[in-house]
């Protein structure tokens, strides 16, 4: 923490050293970006700012807490955005944009490659742009 106050700047990381937050007045940050943007019904810029699954393949040792707390964010991060997705499907094919709603569901799809209700939608997407 000394050492991160140090590089940054004593405003960017706050509270006590038993809990810490950082700044998002300072610091730009994809998860905070993501979560604004559903937040405020921005579900393009939100799927835009969604770059993989929440440090994937990052990992403490000896720290069983963190990885515990790093795989539930992880999973409620990327069912809020397959939420989006799905919901981003939904509103393109309500306008006959099949194409658009293919492209979506094949995001969708790409999470979670077994996903019925994704492989579905894909399919019947695509089907209605004539692929």
């Amino acid at each position: 923490v000394y050492a991160a106050r140090a590089a940054l700047g004593d405003d960017v990381i706050g509270g006590p050293t038993d809990e810490l937050a950082l700044s998002r007045q300072l610091l730009a940050c994809d998860v905070w970006a993501f979560e604004r943007a559903l937040d405020d019904g921005r579900l393009r810029d939100a799927v835009a700012a969604y770059a993989g699954p929440f440090l994937e393949g990052f990992h403490l040792q000896e720290s069983p807490e963190f990885d515990q707390w790093a795989t539930r964010e992880r999973d409620r991060l990327a069912a809020r955005c397959a939420e989006a997705l799905e919901t981003l499907a939904g509103e393109a094919t309500a306008r006959a944009a099949h194409e658009e709603a293919a492209g979506w569901w094949t995001r969708r799809l790409a999470m979670d490659p077994l996903h019925v209700r994704a492989t579905l939608g894909a399919m019947t997407t695509l089907e209605a742009a004539g692929d």
